[in-house]
Protein backbone atom coordinates (compact mmCIF):
# COMPACT_ATOMS: atom_id res chain seq x y z
CA UNK A 1 0.00 0.00 0.00
CA UNK A 2 0.85 3.61 -0.55
CA UNK A 3 3.67 4.53 2.07
CA UNK A 4 2.30 7.36 4.17
CA UNK A 5 1.95 8.31 7.51
CA UNK A 6 -1.70 7.71 7.51
CA UNK A 7 -1.48 4.39 6.08
CA UNK A 8 1.70 3.11 8.25
CA UNK A 9 -1.00 3.87 10.85
CA UNK A 10 -3.67 2.41 9.76
CA UNK A 11 -2.13 -1.18 8.54
CA UNK A 12 1.30 -1.05 9.87
CA UNK A 13 4.45 -1.38 8.91
CA UNK A 14 7.05 -4.33 7.80
CA UNK A 15 10.85 -3.42 8.76
CA UNK A 16 13.76 -4.56 6.83
CA UNK A 17 17.40 -3.60 7.61
CA UNK A 18 16.98 0.43 6.39
CA UNK A 19 13.36 -0.15 5.16
CA UNK A 20 10.12 0.70 7.12
CA UNK A 21 7.21 0.63 4.76
CA UNK A 22 3.49 0.35 4.92
CA UNK A 23 1.84 -3.12 4.14
CA UNK A 24 -1.72 -4.52 4.90
CA UNK A 25 -2.28 -8.21 5.51
CA UNK A 26 -4.77 -9.80 3.29
CA UNK A 27 -6.64 -13.26 3.86
CA UNK A 28 -10.01 -15.32 1.96
CA UNK A 29 -11.50 -18.78 2.09
CA UNK A 30 -10.92 -19.53 -1.46
CA UNK A 31 -13.04 -22.39 -3.10
CA UNK A 32 -10.66 -24.44 -5.25
CA UNK A 33 -13.68 -26.27 -6.94
CA UNK A 34 -15.89 -23.70 -7.96
CA UNK A 35 -12.92 -20.95 -8.81
CA UNK A 36 -14.66 -18.47 -6.07
CA UNK A 37 -13.76 -16.48 -3.05
CA UNK A 38 -16.28 -16.85 -0.36
CA UNK A 39 -14.55 -14.91 2.30
CA UNK A 40 -11.99 -12.24 2.43
CA UNK A 41 -10.65 -10.14 5.09
CA UNK A 42 -7.85 -7.19 4.72
CA UNK A 43 -5.96 -5.87 8.01
CA UNK A 44 -3.07 -4.75 9.51
CA UNK A 45 -0.19 -6.49 8.63
CA UNK A 46 1.43 -6.81 12.42
CA UNK A 47 -1.65 -9.55 12.61
CA UNK A 48 -1.26 -13.24 12.00
CA UNK A 49 -2.29 -15.55 9.12
CA UNK A 50 -3.48 -17.97 12.12
CA UNK A 51 -5.65 -15.30 13.60
CA UNK A 52 -6.98 -13.79 10.11
CA UNK A 53 -7.99 -17.84 9.72
CA UNK A 54 -9.95 -17.91 12.57
CA UNK A 55 -11.64 -14.80 11.61
CA UNK A 56 -12.72 -16.32 8.85
CA UNK A 57 -13.68 -19.54 9.59
CA UNK A 58 -15.60 -17.75 12.70
CA UNK A 59 -17.77 -15.97 9.89
CA UNK A 60 -18.26 -19.10 7.94
CA UNK A 61 -19.43 -21.24 10.62
CA UNK A 62 -22.88 -21.32 9.77
CA UNK A 63 -22.07 -21.98 5.82
CA UNK A 64 -19.76 -25.29 7.30
CA UNK A 65 -20.98 -28.39 5.91
CA UNK A 66 -19.00 -32.34 6.82
CA UNK A 67 -17.75 -32.51 3.30
CA UNK A 68 -15.38 -29.24 3.34
CA UNK A 69 -11.94 -29.80 3.37
CA UNK A 70 -9.78 -26.83 4.58
CA UNK A 71 -6.38 -27.12 2.98
CA UNK A 72 -3.73 -24.47 5.06
CA UNK A 73 0.05 -24.14 4.34
CA UNK A 74 3.24 -23.89 6.42
CA UNK A 75 2.31 -20.71 7.97
CA UNK A 76 -0.31 -22.40 10.04
CA UNK A 77 0.98 -24.98 12.02
CA UNK A 78 0.69 -24.39 15.88
CA UNK A 79 -0.98 -26.54 18.63
CA UNK A 80 -3.27 -24.31 19.09
CA UNK A 81 -4.58 -23.61 15.76
CA UNK A 82 -5.11 -27.88 15.88
CA UNK A 83 -6.92 -27.78 18.81
CA UNK A 84 -9.41 -24.97 17.47
CA UNK A 85 -9.98 -26.32 14.39
CA UNK A 86 -10.52 -29.46 15.71
CA UNK A 87 -12.99 -27.98 18.35
CA UNK A 88 -15.15 -26.20 15.76
CA UNK A 89 -14.87 -29.94 13.36
CA UNK A 90 -13.56 -28.78 10.59
CA UNK A 91 -11.37 -31.40 8.24
CA UNK A 92 -8.24 -30.00 7.04
CA UNK A 93 -4.73 -30.83 5.69
CA UNK A 94 -1.91 -28.53 6.87
CA UNK A 95 1.45 -28.93 5.47
CA UNK A 96 4.70 -28.05 7.72
CA UNK A 97 8.04 -27.87 7.93
CA UNK A 98 9.67 -31.43 7.31
CA UNK A 99 11.44 -31.25 10.90
CA UNK A 100 8.68 -30.13 12.76
CA UNK A 101 6.87 -31.96 15.70
CA UNK A 102 9.57 -34.38 15.68
CA UNK A 103 9.62 -35.13 19.45
CA UNK A 104 6.41 -36.78 17.99
CA UNK A 105 6.44 -38.14 14.98
CA UNK A 106 8.87 -41.14 13.95
CA UNK A 107 10.60 -40.10 10.19
CA UNK A 108 10.37 -43.37 8.92
CA UNK A 109 6.88 -43.96 9.08
CA UNK A 110 4.90 -42.37 6.08
CA UNK A 111 1.42 -42.64 7.76
CA UNK A 112 0.91 -42.84 10.82
CA UNK A 113 -0.95 -41.70 14.33
CA UNK A 114 0.29 -39.04 16.50
CA UNK A 115 -0.25 -37.25 19.57
CA UNK A 116 0.79 -33.56 19.85
CA UNK A 117 1.01 -32.41 23.01
CA UNK A 118 2.65 -29.04 24.00
CA UNK A 119 1.09 -27.16 27.73
CA UNK A 120 -1.15 -29.62 28.70
CA UNK A 121 -3.05 -29.81 25.24
CA UNK A 122 -2.72 -32.97 23.41
CA UNK A 123 -4.10 -33.25 20.26
CA UNK A 124 -4.68 -36.35 17.96
CA UNK A 125 -3.92 -36.33 14.34
CA UNK A 126 -2.45 -37.77 11.27
CA UNK A 127 1.26 -37.39 9.96
CA UNK A 128 1.46 -38.08 6.16
CA UNK A 129 4.82 -37.83 4.48
CA UNK A 130 4.68 -37.72 0.55
CA UNK A 131 7.26 -37.44 -1.78
CA UNK A 132 7.48 -34.98 -4.61
CA UNK A 133 8.47 -35.08 -7.83
CA UNK A 134 11.45 -33.17 -6.98
CA UNK A 135 12.75 -35.70 -4.61
CA UNK A 136 12.11 -33.48 -1.96
CA UNK A 137 9.61 -34.51 1.16
CA UNK A 138 6.42 -32.58 2.48
CA UNK A 139 4.87 -33.56 6.03
CA UNK A 140 1.04 -32.99 6.08
CA UNK A 141 -0.66 -32.84 9.40
CA UNK A 142 -4.48 -33.50 9.42
CA UNK A 143 -7.36 -34.83 11.17
CA UNK A 144 -9.04 -37.77 8.80
CA UNK A 145 -8.36 -40.49 10.07
CA UNK A 146 -10.33 -42.62 8.27
CA UNK A 147 -8.44 -45.44 6.86
CA UNK A 148 -10.16 -45.73 3.74
CA UNK A 149 -7.92 -42.41 2.92
CA UNK A 150 -4.50 -43.56 1.60
CA UNK A 151 -1.77 -42.13 1.32
CA UNK A 152 -1.70 -41.44 -2.34
CA UNK A 153 -5.10 -39.90 -1.66
CA UNK A 154 -3.32 -37.39 0.68
CA UNK A 155 -1.23 -35.93 -2.25
CA UNK A 156 -3.85 -35.69 -4.20
CA UNK A 157 -5.86 -33.84 -2.39
CA UNK A 158 -3.11 -31.70 -1.14
CA UNK A 159 -1.87 -30.73 -4.91
CA UNK A 160 -5.48 -29.63 -5.13
CA UNK A 161 -3.55 -26.60 -3.63
CA UNK A 162 -2.09 -25.44 -6.32
CA UNK A 163 -5.18 -23.60 -7.34
CA UNK A 164 -4.18 -21.28 -4.96
CA UNK A 165 -1.43 -20.42 -6.11
CA UNK A 166 -2.69 -19.86 -9.44
CA UNK A 167 -5.67 -17.57 -8.41
CA UNK A 168 -2.83 -15.53 -6.14
CA UNK A 169 -1.55 -14.94 -9.67
CA UNK A 170 -4.34 -13.82 -11.12
CA UNK A 171 -5.49 -11.25 -8.50
CA UNK A 172 -1.84 -9.85 -8.42
CA UNK A 173 -0.66 -9.57 -11.95
CA UNK A 174 -4.31 -10.00 -13.92
CA UNK A 175 -6.43 -7.82 -11.22
CA UNK A 176 -3.39 -5.52 -9.78
CA UNK A 177 -4.52 -6.03 -6.34
CA UNK A 178 -1.72 -4.39 -5.18
CA UNK A 179 -2.05 -1.68 -6.91
CA UNK A 180 -4.16 0.56 -4.81
CA UNK A 181 -5.46 4.47 -6.15
CA UNK A 182 -6.14 6.44 -2.64
CA UNK A 183 -4.02 7.27 0.19
CA UNK A 184 -6.79 6.21 3.02
CA UNK A 185 -8.15 3.21 4.71
CA UNK A 186 -11.26 3.30 3.18
CA UNK A 187 -10.50 3.25 -0.11
CA UNK A 188 -7.76 0.71 0.83
CA UNK A 189 -10.08 -1.47 1.14
CA UNK A 190 -12.83 -0.71 -1.47
CA UNK A 191 -9.79 -1.09 -4.19
CA UNK A 192 -9.55 -4.89 -2.09
CA UNK A 193 -12.96 -5.50 -1.94
CA UNK A 194 -14.12 -4.02 -5.35
CA UNK A 195 -11.43 -6.82 -6.73
CA UNK A 196 -12.51 -10.41 -5.43
CA UNK A 197 -16.19 -9.18 -6.15
CA UNK A 198 -14.48 -8.55 -9.83
CA UNK A 199 -12.63 -12.08 -9.45
CA UNK A 200 -16.45 -13.57 -8.48
CA UNK A 201 -17.60 -12.70 -11.26
CA UNK A 202 -14.92 -13.48 -14.15
CA UNK A 203 -15.15 -16.97 -12.44
CA UNK A 204 -18.80 -17.25 -12.52
CA UNK A 205 -18.83 -15.56 -16.45
CA UNK A 206 -15.53 -17.89 -17.12
CA UNK A 207 -17.68 -21.76 -16.08
CA UNK A 208 -20.56 -20.17 -18.19
CA UNK A 209 -17.95 -19.79 -21.16
CA UNK A 210 -16.18 -23.41 -20.73
CA UNK A 211 -19.82 -24.75 -20.59
CA UNK A 212 -20.66 -23.85 -23.76
CA UNK A 213 -16.92 -24.02 -25.37
CA UNK A 214 -17.17 -27.66 -23.89
CA UNK A 215 -20.15 -28.43 -25.66
CA UNK A 216 -18.64 -27.06 -29.05
CA UNK A 217 -16.11 -29.87 -28.45
CA UNK A 218 -17.83 -32.73 -28.08
CA UNK A 219 -17.28 -35.50 -30.64
CA UNK A 220 -14.50 -33.33 -32.42
CA UNK A 221 -10.98 -34.90 -32.67
CA UNK A 222 -8.83 -32.02 -31.01
CA UNK A 223 -5.29 -31.84 -29.99
CA UNK A 224 -5.93 -30.06 -27.49
CA UNK A 225 -9.04 -29.71 -25.37
CA UNK A 226 -9.97 -25.42 -25.24
CA UNK A 227 -10.79 -23.23 -22.12
CA UNK A 228 -11.77 -19.27 -21.44
CA UNK A 229 -9.49 -16.71 -21.45
CA UNK A 230 -9.20 -15.15 -17.87
CA UNK A 231 -7.33 -12.38 -19.32
CA UNK A 232 -10.00 -11.29 -21.88
CA UNK A 233 -12.98 -12.04 -19.60
CA UNK A 234 -11.47 -9.92 -16.76
CA UNK A 235 -10.88 -6.94 -19.35
CA UNK A 236 -14.31 -7.35 -20.88
CA UNK A 237 -15.71 -6.88 -17.83
CA UNK A 238 -13.74 -4.01 -16.30
CA UNK A 239 -15.60 -2.36 -19.21
CA UNK A 240 -18.80 -3.66 -18.91
CA UNK A 241 -20.08 -4.75 -15.20
CA UNK A 242 -20.70 -1.54 -14.24
CA UNK A 243 -22.96 -1.19 -17.13
CA UNK A 244 -24.62 -4.43 -16.39
CA UNK A 245 -25.17 -3.50 -12.63
CA UNK A 246 -27.34 -0.25 -13.75
CA UNK A 247 -28.86 -1.31 -16.85
CA UNK A 248 -32.43 -1.59 -15.91
CA UNK A 249 -33.92 -3.32 -19.06
CA UNK A 250 -33.66 -7.06 -18.70
CA UNK A 251 -33.60 -7.54 -22.14
CA UNK A 252 -31.07 -5.17 -22.72
CA UNK A 253 -29.06 -6.21 -20.01
CA UNK A 254 -28.93 -10.09 -21.19
CA UNK A 255 -28.14 -8.60 -25.01
CA UNK A 256 -24.75 -7.00 -23.17
CA UNK A 257 -23.91 -9.97 -21.19
CA UNK A 258 -24.42 -12.91 -24.06
CA UNK A 259 -22.13 -10.93 -26.41
CA UNK A 260 -19.71 -10.75 -23.46
CA UNK A 261 -20.13 -14.56 -23.62
CA UNK A 262 -19.74 -14.94 -27.10
CA UNK A 263 -16.33 -12.71 -27.37
CA UNK A 264 -15.24 -14.84 -24.50
CA UNK A 265 -15.45 -17.54 -26.02
CA UNK A 266 -14.16 -16.20 -29.57
CA UNK A 267 -11.17 -15.78 -26.99
CA UNK A 268 -10.25 -19.65 -26.02
CA UNK A 269 -7.40 -21.23 -25.53
CA UNK A 270 -5.87 -24.65 -25.41
CA UNK A 271 -5.33 -26.30 -22.34
CA UNK A 272 -1.53 -27.71 -22.15
CA UNK A 273 -1.48 -30.17 -19.05
CA UNK A 274 2.00 -30.98 -17.24
CA UNK A 275 2.51 -27.40 -16.96
CA UNK A 276 4.49 -26.40 -13.37
CA UNK A 277 6.03 -23.14 -12.72
CA UNK A 278 8.67 -22.46 -9.91
CA UNK A 279 7.31 -20.50 -6.99
CA UNK A 280 9.71 -16.99 -6.04
CA UNK A 281 10.22 -15.56 -3.33
CA UNK A 282 11.35 -12.33 -2.27
CA UNK A 283 12.80 -9.96 0.39
CA UNK A 284 11.33 -6.66 1.56
CA UNK A 285 11.85 -4.38 -1.44
CA UNK A 286 11.14 -0.95 -2.00
CA UNK A 287 7.50 0.10 -2.48
CA UNK A 288 6.41 -0.62 -5.96
CA UNK A 289 2.47 -0.27 -5.24
CA UNK A 290 2.00 3.31 -4.46
CA UNK A 291 -0.54 5.18 -5.36
CA UNK A 292 -1.53 4.40 -9.32
CA UNK A 293 -3.52 4.85 -11.91
CA UNK A 294 -5.66 1.61 -13.13
CA UNK A 295 -7.90 0.28 -14.74
CA UNK A 296 -10.44 -0.49 -12.86
CA UNK A 297 -14.65 -0.64 -12.21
Amino acid sequence: INNSKRLKDAFGVSKGNSLELARALASCIYDIENNLIVKALITKCTDSERHLAKELLESFKENLTDNDLFLFDRGYPSIDFFDYLVDINVKFIIRTPINNYKAFIDPSIPDQLVEIKKQGKIVRLRAIRIKLSSGQEELLLTNIVDKRFKLEDFKVLYFKRWGIESKFDELKNKLKLQKFTGDTPLSVEQDYYATMFLSNMASFMAHEVDEIILKEQEGKNLEYLYKSNTNIIIGKLKSNLIHLILEDNPRKRNKIYKQLLEEAKRSRIPIRPGRSYKRRTRNLSANRNGLVQKAAL
